[in-house]
């Protein structure tokens, strides 16, 4: 493992929203969507990676340079730095997370959240008005 693999990314301030990404061995980071400029400049290599194997030398740039300028809207960070966070496992979902630009999966993770708060058990869930009086049966 690299030097830069073990320094963590700093924050450059208030995080943009994003999915809380884990990129392993303790790097949890916030990655935001792209912003439109960088889909605009990215796009025709973005668009290729759908014409050549996830682990050619281009599509793993790309994905790179991708995350790149997605995790510097909300880090300090080197492009060798985020090269060292991104491997073979996690790829796809890291190009699927810096892709996010309708927060699709942004508002699916907090929606998966606010079920997981509401689940039975959990004191600090709030009451379901939908619910009240329902009879339940066990599972």
């Amino acid at each position: 493992m690299t030097e830069a693999a073990d320094t963590p990314l700093q924050p450059r301030g208030m995080l943009r929203a994003g999915l809380v990404f884990d990129f392993g061995a303790g790097h949890i980071y916030t990655v935001p969507p792209l912003a439109l400029g960088d889909v605009e400049l990215l796009q025709d290599r973005i668009a290729g990676l759908a014409d050549r194997p996830m682990a050619s030398a281009e599509s793993v740039s790309t994905v790179i340079d991708a995350a790149h300028r997605a995790l510097s809207r909300n880090y300090l960070c080197t492009r060798e730095q985020v090269a060292a966070l991104v491997d073979v496992g996690n790829m796809p979902d890291v190009l699927e997370a810096v892709m996010d630009i309708a927060g699709v999966k942004r508002r699916a993770a907090q929606a998966a959240e606010a079920a997981q708060r509401a689940a039975p058990g959990n004191a600090q869930a709030p009451a379901d008005p939908g619910t009240a009086g329902a009879a339940s049966t066990p599972a």
